[in-house]
């Protein structure tokens, strides 16, 4: 099960049920400070070996592990454990992964803090920890904030500035049962209306065709999960996919409601191009340059490319 929200993907992946019960009082950010090491690096680590589990691991990806369930008490900032639940920010290698990361901290962090009813006050540090509570030497995530240009203070009020907007509310999170690697996308069309639709479902399938629907094959294969693609519908229109959190999220500001997330994408791989009908609202997805070749000579405008597959 992953659950979507902003640039996060929370896999809910327990390895480790800690070491006692937890009545958490901070939110605190830690950093790997373990080179390259992804998420899912970690997350294998403390399956084989959880004595250092933390509840959260999240990297540049934007997939965030959740390993260790949040009222366990975890061995990760000395004495002050029995007060914290946290979240390890991978080491990235580069300024563009950073920043990625940086963002999942944030959207991390906001997300917990309402979780718990909490303000700013509650976010802490493990350097916070170490200075609080002993028992730890660490001074993370300063270092790694400082070599990319950043400072604590200004991770503080990031996360502040996020509460404020909004951003984090939790309802803007979907549960999603991830379609197997190699599942069939099947593409049908309405002539009536005009509208091509896309599927991983068999008995949505199956109850489209039952109601008039033209089958017309399988799009393309699911790949590995890596970026969710959204459906939109707007009630007494068409649908429409993204693979953008922000574009759905501003469509569901315009009266557009999100179905949730049928199927997953990739960041790199074959292109999924998108081409727009403005006479009958339809938008063709296809990995096909002669069915975009024959939906532009039939009126469609090419939109570029909508993912990757």
């Amino acid at each position: 099960m992953i659950r979507i929200r902003g640039v996060m993907n929370i896999i809910e992946d327990i390895v480790s049920w800690g070491h006692g019960e937890l009545y958490p009082s901070y939110v605190v950010i830690h950093e790997t400070a373990n080179p390259g090491a992804t998420a899912r690096n970690h997350r294998d680590y403390w399956a084989s070996n959880d004595t250092y589990a933390v509840h959260y691991c999240g990297d540049w990806t934007g997939d965030v592990y959740h390993c260790v369930p949040d009222d366990r008490i975890c061995w990760q900032v000395g004495n002050g454990n029995p007060y914290v639940v946290g979240i390890e920010l991978c080491h990235a290698t580069n300024q563009e992964d950073f920043e990625s990361v940086w963002r999942v901290g944030i959207e991390w962090s906001a997300m917990m803090l309402n979780r718990y009813g909490w303000g700013i006050d509650r976010l802490i540090s493990h350097n916070d920890c170490t200075n609080w509570w002993g028992g730890s030497d660490h001074t993370d995530p300063i270092s790694y904030f400082e070599n990319h240009g950043k400072s604590w203070e200004q991770f503080k009020q990031e996360v502040a500035d996020y509460m404020a907007s909004g951003g984090f509310e939790e309802e803007a999170m979907y549960d999603v049962n991830v379609p197997a690697a190699g599942t069939p996308v099947h593409r049908l069309f309405n002539a009536g209306s005009g509208e091509h639709f896309y599927t991983c479902a068999e008995d949505e399938k199956d109850g489209l065709v039952a109601n008039g629907w033209a089958y017309e094959g399988v799009a393309w294969r699911c790949p590995d999960p890596e970026v969710a693609v959204f459906r939109m519908w707007m009630p007494g229109g068409k649908h429409f996919f993204t693979a953008s959190f922000d574009e759905a999220q501003g469509l569901t500001k315009n009266r557009w409601k999100c179905e949730g997330v049928p199927f997953f994408a990739k960041r790199e791989g074959t292109p999924v191009r998108r081409a727009f009908n403005k006479y009958t609202g339809d938008h063709l997805l296809t990995t096909s340059d002669t069915d975009m070749a024959n939906a532009i000579a039939a009126g469609y405008a090419d939109e570029g490319v909508a993912f990757h597959v």
